[in-house]
């Protein structure tokens, strides 16, 4: 089960989809095979048509243990808010929609580190195998990384570049549920795109080191870069039909960076559900 009983150990996962119910599907899938020690999963989510709105009913279907919450750009800040702030534990994972989860991941292991070591954030999308930044696009010097147990390992944010000093993001981070709402309800947003603007722009304490793991546990998927509008809507109303995109061939890729471009075989070769 991904539920943890013990409320000190434990995280809600907040993901943000606008328009990408497909990609949504393939992350709480990936989730549901990897990840342990979650609490509650609340989906935060716009859908422009019905078409769109009808793959999210699916996935809905699917996954009757997620919470899924329409937002539009007026209530987006109250929403995000309320979730945060009702939800059962006291830390909070972060992650949009084009991120999965490729290996196996224990969230409480993870907090407890967190507790321990008094880290800002435990980054699951960063590793010894991220030297290249989509951000830049150019490679990145990596930070000293400090030998924890196992395989967890610790830097300084000073002493990074790049995506190891991107210290507010969407990408699978664990964060404290209390720092993250006092940031949050003081920050004017109204969209998950300003709500991102601004909040990179929040500074921390230049002393706060950050956790992650030996090799990095999530991918980015850049799966819609080059695809046309109509041909997305083909794809969906294949996804409302009873199909799914199969990207299983991403757990345990060694990826370089972050994000990962797929071929297209990987988008258009649709497995049932």
């Amino acid at each position: 089960s991904f539920v943890l009983p013990c409320k000190d150990a434990s995280a809600d996962l907040i993901i943000f989809s606008n328009d990408n119910p497909l990609q949504l599907y393939a992350l709480i899938e990936s989730v549901y095979c990897n990840m342990s020690g979650l609490k509650t999963i609340t989906v935060l989510f716009n859908a422009s048509n019905k078409q769109y709105a009808d793959a999210y009913d699916q996935c809905a279907l699917q996954f009757s243990s997620v919470i899924f919450e329409k937002s539009c750009n007026k209530n987006f800040k109250t929403n995000l808010i309320n979730i945060i702030k009702n939800g059962d534990s006291d830390y909070i994972l972060l992650v949009c929609d084009t991120i999965m989860v490729k290996n196996t991941v224990d969230v409480g292991k993870c907090i407890r580190l967190l507790q321990q070591t008094q880290a800002y954030g435990f980054f699951l999308s960063l590793g010894k195998n991220i030297f290249w930044s989509d951000m830049f696009l150019t490679q990145q010097e990596q930070p000293y990384l400090i030998e924890l147990e196992d395989d967890f390992r610790v830097w300084q944010y000073q002493e990074g570049q790049g995506d190891w000093c991107n210290y507010h993001n969407t990408l699978m981070t664990i964060y404290k549920k209390s720092t993250l709402y006092q940031q949050l309800k003081n920050l004017n947003f109204d969209s998950f795109e300003t709500f991102e603007y601004f909040w990179k722009k929040v500074p921390i304490g230049v002393h706060n080191i950050g956790l992650c793991f030996e090799n990095s546990k999530v991918v980015g998927v850049d799966l819609w870069e080059g695809i046309l509008k109509n041909a997305q809507q083909k794809l969906v109303e294949r996804f409302n039909s009873g199909k799914m995109l199969d990207l299983t061939q991403l757990y345990c890729v060694n990826n370089a960076s972050i994000f990962h471009k797929p071929t297209p075989q990987d988008i258009y070769s649709m497995v049932d559900r």
